[in-house]
């Protein structure tokens, strides 16, 4: 009892003195401080003589600090507020001193003669950064946290075994792992500006299908960046044909998807069935566009590029459209998300979204319809990730090369490729290749043997 009440009292008298150390007096609440450098940034109106500035509507705890719901005034928009946040999050990171008392580290102090030594180590243990995101529904909604978010997250085999069924680990939120289903979300869009993540994310992707659906999936792979980025998958089981480097190469594998789209569609509706979840098909084929915006025919002059341009926008929309049902998922990433590279009929048919730092406003209103994308930290992997459930931003897994070359390995299958002719890496293997195929189980192959694209 007594060195329980000892330990209450210790606490408390910590807390008091973490407030006051190095102020000279009671420190401001995040609240306060809050209200004060909107005054000093002028976030303020003037109206019938009086300044109004924002008003406190609620407050809540959150994980990992507090959420403060403010009415804005008349005349101030979120816009102005937005364009401060760098200065509020300064703002609330001014004061060294200790702000939230570490409670179970004052039940380990060992109350003898070194008590007093052991609360100045506690005291001078350095504080974490807060860090403070924004939102706005017709409230501003501050949330301040007390700790920042990871800057780094590797991927490995445990993160992999977490992967239930189609998902793939999109990265750590402040509330846990998020996670993308392909079955829920089957398109997605990818942007950001260079070296920023989104070529890595793009990897994860891949080795994550592979890795728990090795012979359920398949891939046509389209890097416009001269096929370097996804060279290392090219020789994988699950990849149909090469992987497409430029815009004739392009065109020509969406057509097949495009083929394998409808084939699938009229075969399982002549079935009776409305999609493939319905028909019990287990086969997902993926189509992964790097640099899509090369795509792009807007500003083309040359007739001839034109008119391929045209009609590889016309395949991305289909697919985009019709793809679901037939299993196929769009996966659409580029560097220059624009109104022209990432068309309205491409977006409105894809609802989930992984958008890393843009340059500008622009950038992030065409890739996420709303701005933040060129709010977000200069660190490599974080992200904004948007499904229909909402946004949240996150610290995106980093998978190291060797990593994959590991996982991927078992699925390669080279001396095979090198003996093929140049025709037969078209069709998808040779005719012996895909009917061995088709013996272990390999539904890529089949379906697409089934379609006659060739």
């Amino acid at each position: 009892m007594i060195i329980e009440l000892g330990s209450t009292l210790i606490m408390g008298g910590v807390a008091a003195f973490a407030q006051t150390k190095g102020s000279g007096g009671l420190s401001l609440s995040d609240h306060e401080k809050i209200r004060r450098i909107f005054a000093n940034c002028n976030l303020v109106v003037r109206e019938g003589g009086q300044t109004k500035t924002i008003r406190i509507h609620a407050r809540r705890r959150i994980k990992d600090g507090m959420e403060y719901v403010y009415q804005l005034p008349l005349g101030l928009s979120y816009e102005r507020v937005r364009e401060c946040l760098p200065v509020i999050q300064d703002g609330l990171n001014t004061k060294q001193t200790l702000d939230v008392v570490d409670f179970e580290a004052l039940r380990d102090l060992r109350l003898d003669r070194t008590i007093l030594r052991q609360l100045q180590a506690l005291i001078r243990r350095e504080r974490h950064r807060k860090e403070v995101t924004a939102d706005f529904d017709g409230m501003l909604r501050l949330r301040v946290h007390n700790r920042p978010l990871t800057e780094f997250y590797e991927y490995d085999d445990e993160l992999l075994a977490k992967c239930n069924g189609w998902q793939v680990p999109v990265g750590m939120a402040r509330d846990g792992l998020l996670w993308n289903d392909f079955e829920k979300y089957p398109h997605i869009i990818v942007a950001g500006a260079t070296d920023k993540g989104k070529s890595v994310f793009l990897k994860n992707v891949i080795t994550t299908i592979i890795g728990n659906k090795p012979t359920d999936a398949s891939f046509t792979l389209i890097d416009l960046k001269d096929g370097m980025g996804f060279a290392r998958f090219q020789d994988c089981t699950q990849v149909f044909g090469d992987v497409a480097k430029d815009p004739t190469e392009a065109v020509e594998a969406l057509r097949k998807v495009k083929q394998y789209v409808t084939a699938k569609n009229e075969k399982h509706r002549g079935n009776g069935y409305e999609d493939v979840k319905e028909a019990g098909d287990p086969a997902r084929h993926f189509v992964i566009i790097d640099e899509a915006a090369e795509l792009s025919s807007a500003g083309e002059t040359d007739k001839e590029t034109k008119k391929a341009l045209v009609e590889a926008e016309s395949l991305i929309k289909y697919i985009g459209r019709c793809g679901r049902s037939a299993g196929v998922r769009l996966v659409y990433a580029t560097q220059y998300p624009t109104n022209e590279t990432l068309p309205s009929q491409v977006r409105q048919n894809i609802s989930a979204r992984v958008c890393f730092k843009l340059e500008t406003n622009r950038a992030s209103l065409a890739a996420l319809d709303e701005s933040g994308a060129e709010d977000l930290p200069a660190t490599k992997g974080r992200a904004i990730y948007r499904n229909a459930d909402g946004k949240t931003i996150v610290q995106t897994p980093y998978i190291d090369n060797q990593y994959i070359a590991e996982k991927i390995t078992p699925h390669v299958n080279i001396r095979a490729r090198n003996n093929q002719t140049e025709g037969e890496r078209a069709n998808g293997g040779s005719s012996d290749q895909r009917n061995s195929a088709a013996r272990t189980g390999g539904t890529h192959t089949i379906q697409f043997e089934e379609t006659r694209l060739s």
